[in-house]
């Protein structure tokens, strides 16, 4: 019970995304899909359904809903900023997910992260509010490297190499993980 807390930000960071959607979507118990199928409309105190009817111990599903499927990272795990200032996105894409989109008001304005899998790419959607900064970090999925990166229909990665000219785009990278 405790440990699912951490399952999320483990599973996820050491690069099992597919094993982290596949826990939050189970339906066999114990799993928040076995409290969907009994009818459960709150976060229940125990997996089988006992005790407590309104109890927020097992509430960390959201935050692998926001953190991690959407990627709108808190600025206190990023470390980054406090006040949502400096905006740290980075979504995990389940090969078995085909479309994400969520937002979060904060009190520097609504973000919002969205992504969809298309047959040979993927869309994604962002928008921060003015006077933040945002770093994205986009996973490859098992690709070498991103082909061709555009922001509207401004290219702004291109065969390895940054290719910027929109001026709201400070720097592009690539970064190898696991």
């Amino acid at each position: 019970m405790i440990g699912t807390k951490y399952l999320w930000r483990v599973l996820s960071d050491a690069g099992y995304d597919d094993l982290a959607f596949s826990v939050a979507t189970q339906e066999t118990y114990p799993s928040y899909g076995y409290w969907k199928n009994n009818h459960a409309t709150t976060l229940l105190e125990q997996w089988e359904g006992t005790n407590s009817h309104n109890h927020q111990m097992f509430g960390t599903i959201l935050e692998y809903l926001y953190q991690y499927l959407a990627g709108i990272r808190s600025p206190f795990q990023t470390e980054k900023s406090r006040g949502y200032k400096q905006i740290h996105l980075q979504p995990c894409m389940p090969d078995t997910l085909h479309k994400v989109k969520a937002s979060l008001q904060t009190v520097a304005g609504t973000i919002l992260s969205g992504w969809e899998r298309h047959d040979s790419h993927y869309v994604y959607q962002v928008t921060i509010p003015s006077n933040t900064v945002a770093t994205l970090e986009l996973p490859t999925n098992g690709y070498d490297s991103a082909t061709e990166i555009t922001e509207g229909n401004t290219v702004v990665w291109q065969n390895g190499e940054f290719s910027n000219t929109d001026p709201g785009i400070i720097d592009t990278g690539q970064t190898h993980l696991k």
